[in-house]
């Protein structure tokens, strides 16, 4: 048959002939101003925004468990459009602060009482070290170094929700604003039947403008919080870090201070970082608006009753942090990776903190934690200069390279106080090892489950919370091979850790003042996925380290 003669491709289908059940799927899986923008489009797609089905979709995929009702508003379509475009703070389940060297964690939270959105800071009470001498409680006794004056005490920290200081509070003006759409909505409902299309799609495009008239160009939202009517919290929207309007910095060591998360830890994306105060501007559009972080200032104002836009000559206006979080990938632990996640630290008399475990391989494109041949890169902190090369301590002096550890050779540690380790047996660095007790033991259950170790990479430690010492956002300590072959040290025998597998590690200390910092030897001790011992050798210290549970948290 002849070119010519062949029949002409079948029309490709239209949007708007497919059957209703299949433009409504397609439709639930468009964000809700796509969906406002599709109703532009014909008088078809202009009655899309009234079915409540797109908006309780949108609403419930930013909840842990999805509401039936949408009280105090008479409609979901009313409830998104009075929280818009803040719902992202409820997809993200934790968000970590950049302010002072101490930083913050928060969990978000919907109150279905009110339909708002809150915050609140993650708190771990102080401890009375005393118990019964288990891993689980109380003062420890390290197996055959009882007169080697080490400290070994347990660590249960008991995380909490601290509900008498909100961080934010999304929720003012909610009855004034349900208020305010139910009659509007009333308003359409009688003209409905009497409006022509060009009228209808005018309509669709008011919602459009609302949703993209910004809320967030003007000085953001102002958060009466806890019981004290002169105490506000600001809220502000952050820009994208690879926005165009970000303001370029003089060179890239300043650039690697303008963002958060900090480059120490891992992101998919740029996009998925945030300017942080001290380069705030204003998103002007959706696209410049990042869902990945946001800007938080506290005001104290002195005449509330004055009526002042902020309630009266206000205190502390400056911005005062910048939170950011991350994708669920990056902390939800895997089947290779089973270490990663988010932690909790005790660090003696600065009390807990919370970490983020980074397990990395070779095959990782994350943007964050250099590789060892970004040598070139500039430090993040001012280092006092020594002798020995691995106190010259940054970011990027945290891989193998920089650790003074040969590659490709069996390691043991060289501290006179440190226990005698053994070679480990040749292993195959393809197949994971798990391990367990040798013999049931009092101090670790006989039904601890395997640990399902990863065959390679390495694992850093990364402070989301800090301490006047080592500030959020630095490496705390790192594992630089997990491999069974070359980076596990011995098996321990002795309680509490009998069975456990004994890695080295590089700990990072300094002076207050992130000053005088350097390079220590450690051993870490991996009780299991969800416990770990970080044996600091110099300081005859032994803490430990215990995953939080954020889904529990996010739920609460």
């Amino acid at each position: 048959m002849s070119q010519e003669s062949c029949p002409p491709p079948p029309p490709l289908p239209k949007l708007q002939c497919l059957p209703a059940e299949l433009l409504q799927q397609v439709c639930l899986n468009l964000h809700p101003v796509d969906l406002v923008s599709l109703s532009l489009v014909s008088r078809l797609f202009s009655q899309l925004p009234h079915d409540e089905i797109y908006w309780r979709n949108a609403i419930n995929s930013c909840l842990p468990h999805p509401i039936t009702t949408p009280r105090p508003f008479t409609s979901f379509r009313q409830l998104y459009i009075a929280r818009f475009p803040y719902w992202f703070l409820l997809q993200r389940r934790f968000w970590f602060a950049d302010n002072d060297s101490m930083g913050k964690l928060i969990v978000t939270r919907f109150n279905r009482a009110t339909a708002g959105i809150e915050a609140f800071n993650v708190v771990v009470p102080r401890m009375n070290v005393a118990g019964d001498g288990d891993v689980n409680g109380g003062v420890l006794t390290w197996e055959g170094r009882e007169d080697e004056g080490w400290m070994l005490r347990s660590y249960m920290p008991d995380l909490r929700l601290w509900y008498n200081d909100p961080v934010l509070v999304i929720d003012s003006d909610s009855t004034k604003t349900a208020r305010r759409l139910a009659q509007t909505n009333r308003h359409r409902k009688e003209e409905l039947h009497h409006q022509s299309a060009e009228e209808e799609l005018r309509m669709a495009e008011t919602d459009w403008e609302r949703m993209d008239t910004i809320p967030w160009r003007g000085r953001g939202i102002t958060m009466e919080i806890g019981t004290q009517p002169s105490v506000r919290n600001i809220l502000r929207l952050a820009l994208r870090a690879d926005s165009p309007l970000v303001k370029k910095t003089v060179d890239d060591d300043e650039d690697s201070l303008s963002v958060w998360p900090p480059r120490t830890i891992q992101v998919r994306s740029p996009s998925q970082r945030v300017c942080n105060a001290l380069y705030y501007q204003t998103p002007q559009t959706l696209s410049s608006l990042s869902t990945y972080g946001f800007h938080l200032s506290r005001c104290i104002s002195f005449a509330p009753e004055l009526g002042f836009p902020l309630g009266g000559v206000g205190v502390g206006m400056n911005l005062d942090a910048t939170y950011a979080t991350l994708d669920e990938e990056l902390y939800i632990p895997t089947q290779k990776k089973p270490l990663q996640g988010v932690w909790v630290g005790d660090y003696s008399g600065h009390g807990s903190e919370f970490l983020l475990f980074v397990h990395r391989d070779a095959r990782d494109t994350f943007q964050g934690i250099p590789h060892a041949d970004d040598k070139d890169r500039p430090p993040r902190c001012s280092i006092v200069p020594s002798t020995n090369n691995n106190n010259h301590i940054n970011s990027s002096l945290f891989s193998s390279d920089y650790l003074d550890i040969p590659s490709g050779s069996p390691t043991t540690t060289t501290t006179s106080n440190a226990a005698t380790p053994s070679s480990s047996p040749s292993r195959s660095r393809s197949t994971p090892i798990s391990i367990l007790p040798a013999s049931p033991s009092p101090h670790v259950p006989s039904t601890l489950p395997p640990i399902p170790l990863p065959s390679n990479g390495s694992l850093h430690a990364i402070k989301l919370t800090g301490d006047p010492n080592i500030p959020r956002g630095e490496v705390s300590f790192v594992i630089p091979d997990l491999s069974p072959a070359t980076g596990l040290i011995r098996i321990a025998t002795e309680s509490p850790f009998a069975g456990a597998p004994v890695f080295r590690g590089k700990g990072h200390i300094a002076r207050t003042g992130f000053s005088n910092c350097e390079c220590i030897d450690i051993e870490v001790i991996i009780v299991s996925v969800n416990v770990i011992a970080v044996v600091w050798i110099d300081m005859r210290v032994v803490a430990y380290f215990r995953r939080v549970d954020i889904q529990e948290l996010w739920e609460r």
